[in-house]
């Protein structure tokens, strides 16, 4: 009974910093498409001023779709 609450103790152990681990890593990457989002609805405003308005569309739809 001894070895399984070791197993068991272990086991939840690295369950818990796989869990952990997931959580910073999920974070960081909503963070990255967050500034990823603002950099290419820069890029449609952008497009928008020189009058490129396809390129204006498209870069809108992307913005869209990363959020």
């Amino acid at each position: 009974m001894t070895d399984f609450v070791d197993s068991y103790q272990i086991l939840y152990n690295e369950v818990t910093e796989c869990a952990k681990d997931i959580n910073d890593k999920s974070q960081a990457l909503a963070s990255t498409m967050f500034a990823m989002h603002k950099f290419v609805e820069q890029l449609s405003e952008l497009n928008r001023m020189t009058r490129c308005q396809e390129q204006h569309e498209m870069y809108a739809w992307l913005s869209k779709m990363i959020t």
